[in-house]
């Protein structure tokens, strides 16, 4: 299911209205491109930030269909690209991890600031969904825009997470992750010639060899396994406030469903489907929707989640 889903056409029919890029500044040296996707009245509709995965984008395939499912519902969109991301490795010096919720929380301050946008939807995958868990944890006062957020397959324990990439078929996965970093490390050496040494590159294998040599010294930590343990959003689930919808398959490859284990609170509610894959859950047409009307179930129940939340659509705000 996990490659199956890139295979099946989703008829995306561009209906996005208004597009607009946007040049989201989050620190001094740091700016981040996202597409918004503004509807008719857009103030006064709820909006969906979508974050993608590792080496994704805004112009990822689930990335496309979710912004495609939203719009026909009356949602706004925002894809972003975290750093480096979509074509933009010159705008930063520096690299992205699985930690960096600040961006995030930025974006929605920019958000609202500029774009007077409130009743938001954080929605990520994977990675992505690391980083919208760890920054729904972390909203202080912004709970107030944020209605909600979903995460899809996410990377929440990334310890576990490492150990299972290294393993079996998923080393297939991790090698064309790590080609992708190698190649945007060559290029960013280019823009930031003083920034990194690529004299040891070539011999990195793994994703966990790469993090220590260049994610997490970037980043600030202290090591590659401070940087797992600092930057997974496991342990600031129980703390978060904001309805939230972890969604996660039993028999995901790539993220281990013991991670998600117990995780359920008053706020945060956990589906997992034994099948689903890696952030695909295809359903069969002949057997029954739950609430789709086509295989792509994931779509249709973020969208059912987002409009059961929206304050504005329930006339809260």
């Amino acid at each position: 299911m996990t490659i199956a889903q890139a295979l099946i056409p989703r008829g995306l029919g561009m209906r996005w209205q208004r597009v607009e890029k946007l040049l989201l500044q989050v620190t001094l040296d740091t700016s981040l491109v996202a597409y918004g996707h503004f509807l008719e009245n857009h103030e006064k509709r709820p909006t969906m930030i979508l974050v993608h995965g590792l080496e994704g984008s805004s112009e990822s395939f689930y990335i496309l269909g979710m912004a495609e499912k939203a719009l026909a519902a009356g949602i706004n969109v925002i894809r972003l690209n975290i750093r480096n991301c979509g074509g933009t490795l010159h705008l930063t010096p520096t690299l992205y991890n699985a930690g960096l919720s600040s961006d995030v929380l930025r974006v929605i301050d920019l958000l609202v600031s500029e774009k007077k946008l409130s009743d938001l939807f954080l929605v990520g995958y994977s990675l992505g969904g690391n980083l919208v868990v760890k920054a729904t944890a972390e909203l202080g006062l912004r709970t107030k825009w944020v209605s909600g957020t979903c995460a899809i397959a996410p990377a929440l324990d990334l310890p576990i997470c490492i150990d299972a990439m290294e393993k079996g078929f998923n080393r297939f996965y991790e090698l064309l992750f790590l080609t992708s970093l190698k190649r945007k490390m060559v290029l960013k050496k280019k823009l930031f010639p003083n920034k990194f040494d690529l004299s040891g590159l070539k011999n990195i294998r793994t994703l966990r060899k790469f993090d220590d040599t260049y994610t997490a010294p970037d980043g600030g930590y202290k090591n590659v396994a401070h940087y797992y343990e600092t930057a997974s959003s496991k342990p600031l689930v129980k703390s978060i406030t904001t309805p939230t919808l972890i969604i996660t398959a039993q028999d995901d490859p790539l993220v281990p469903y013991e991670s998600f284990i117990d995780l359920d609170t008053d706020s945060v509610r956990v589906v997992a489907p034994k099948h689903g894959g890696h952030a695909a859950f295809l359903q069969d047409m002949n057997k029954g929707m739950e609430v789709a009307s086509d295989p792509f179930w994931l779509d249709n129940h973020i969208t059912a989640f987002c409009l059961a939340h929206s304050k504005k659509l329930k006339g809260e705000e």
